[in-house]
């Protein structure tokens, strides 16, 4: 383990040293020795194959990537150390990266410049619409003139409403938070530009402002006995949901069931996903197993769990290519992150684009 102590990671390197000798000694039985002292769940059952791989595709990361690459057909590494410990390596083919024809990637190419000519046009872009709802703080007019945009007008509360998608830019907490500040809702400035993801910035200015205040009965009587009818049939649904339930666990009747279905977490079958959460808790060893679910509006639901199918193994290389692009988009995130952080920490205000210094300022 990456946090071992000293002395066992002496241990292992010893070991590894061990083993190392051996396969210099004896290179035909590599595979053999892998079989035998390989700790790799994934290849050590393969005599320690690991099939083709490009850089970044083994999860030793860039360590075990510049040791192998400077190897040669049937050369044996010395100790490779990483994260995951000591490794030893035996390199039976290389192929050499292969150019594609033109016509092959064309427009994969120019999809990427697109997506370039894109992000570089999004980011001038921003900082003019900034500056424009900043500077000129009493109307989103001159803003929407400049940029071409239609002014929108919409109802907000200080908290998300359920009745938008929750990544509707209108639910965007930062947004909200802007939106009812006191520049914005008493002074009736402009909000700042507001980054609310997927590459869309969104100001507002308040044009109407109603502080919370508690509505008369007449106003609500009904909404409100709704509600009660509501919470009271969902109250009842449950009780006689979870007395269902216990008849069930005792008798483990099939009565009353639709036809089984074969479920998993990547293809649910419309079964809610609260529901399918409670039926991964059952403890394979005790089957048939009956679950109910709580599902609100929706009612009490029972499902009987008939089978539990393990699925198959990973393959893997597939898992390490899988680990790579997690961890990629884990560092793409974290950075967004920083650079939002220190964009709203910065007293730093930029105008126009610096390809056309005459608009710098």
């Amino acid at each position: 383990p990456k946090d071992a102590s000293a002395a066992d990671k002496d241990k292992a390197k010893q070991k590894a040293q061990e083993i190392l000798a051996q396969i210099k000694a004896h290179p035909d039985q590599f595979a053999q020795l892998a079989q035998q002292d390989s700790q790799d769940p994934g290849s050590a059952s393969k005599g320690g194959d690991l099939g083709y791989f490009s850089p970044g595709m083994i999860a030793g990361g860039k360590a075990f990537d510049d040791a192998v690459f400077k190897m040669k057909k049937d050369e044996i590494s010395d100790l490779i150390q990483s994260d995951f410990g000591y490794h030893i390596v035996k390199v039976t083919d290389v192929k050499p990266s292969v150019t594609k024809p033109f016509d092959e990637v064309k427009d994969s190419i120019a999809k990427d410049l697109k997506a370039q000519l894109a992000t570089k046009a999004f980011s001038d872009d921003s900082e003019g619409f900034t500056s424009t709802v900043y500077e000129q703080s009493k109307s989103l007019q001159p803003a929407a003139d400049k940029y071409k945009l239609q002014i929108q007008t919409a109802t907000v509360t200080p908290q998300p409403s359920s009745a938008l998608p929750p990544d509707s830019p209108l639910n965007n907490p930062k947004f909200l938070a802007a939106v009812f500040a006191n520049d914005s809702a008493k002074d009736r400035n402009n909000t700042q530009a507001i980054d609310v993801g997927n590459n869309t910035l969104v100001a507002a200015h308040v044009t109407d402002y109603k502080p919370a205040a508690v509505p008369a009965l007449a106003a609500v009587k009904d909404a409100v006995r709704q509600k009660v009818v509501a919470q009271q049939a969902a109250d009842l649904a449950r009780k006689e949901g979870e007395a269902k339930l216990a008849d069930l666990q005792k008798s483990k009747s099939t009565q009353g069931f639709s036809s089984a279905l074969k479920v998993s977490r990547s293809d649910a079958q419309g079964v809610p996903p609260a529901a399918l959460s409670a039926i991964y808790k059952v403890d394979a060893q005790k089957l048939p197993a009956y679950v109910g679910v709580d599902l609100g509006a929706d009612g009490y639901a029972i499902y009987r769990v008939n089978a539990v199918v393990q699925p198959a193994p990973t393959d893997a290389q597939r898992l390490a290519s899988a680990q790579q692009q997690i961890a990629s988009v884990n560092a793409q995130a974290e950075a967004e992150s920083y650079l939002d952080a220190v964009r709203t920490r910065s007293k730093v205000k930029m105008y126009g684009s610096l390809d056309n210094p005459q608009s710098g300022e």
